[in-house]
């Protein structure tokens, strides 16, 4: 191959392997194929205030979730004067923190559905009107490691306290 050839494909050809490995190489294994999604914040009649519940799903397993410190930030429930963006810094500094689940679980069962709720099961709905937005800040810790932290927003919501 003649030399300038050389110093065009041989880049490209580097290149190429590059993008392949992006695009097709599995997922990060250190998040142990999970992922999260939150309810808009709600009023239960069993809780008697408002709440939020979040689904987790890991494709690998045994992972534990970690809500608690210090690898997670906890399932936590706001309460906001304006609609509030997803943003957790924005949260702290202009939201009251209404309610809190901070407890790590373990999912044994790959794909499937594994429900924790904010305020946790068992203690009674917050309370106060406006707009509400729930986050959890957690990390999965399972066959693949320790992952980095994820933080999971829901979508806000007016609420008028029950």
């Amino acid at each position: 191959m003649p030399r300038r050839m050389r110093k065009v494909l041989l880049p490209l050809a580097a290149a190429l392997a590059v993008a392949w490995v992006v695009t097709f190489a599995p997922a990060a294994q250190a998040d142990n194929g999970c992922v999260a999604s939150i309810q808009n914040p709600h009023i239960s009649s069993n809780a008697g205030g408002v709440i939020a519940k979040g689904n987790w799903v890991c494709a690998l397993v045994p992972t534990t979730i970690k809500l608690n410190n210090p690898y997670g930030a906890g399932f936590n429930l706001w309460a906001c004067a304006s609609n509030p963006p997803q943003d957790e810094n924005y949260l702290i500094n202009n939201c009251v923190w209404k309610a809190a689940n901070f407890t790590d679980f373990t999912i044994t069962v790959a794909n499937s559905d594994n429900i924790r709720y904010t305020p946790p099961l068992g203690q009674p709905g917050a309370h106060g009107g406006g707009w509400w937005i729930a986050c959890a800040q957690w990390r999965a810790n399972g066959p693949g490691g320790l992952s980095g932290l994820h933080t999971t927003f829901s979508n806000s919501a007016y609420i008028v306290d029950p």
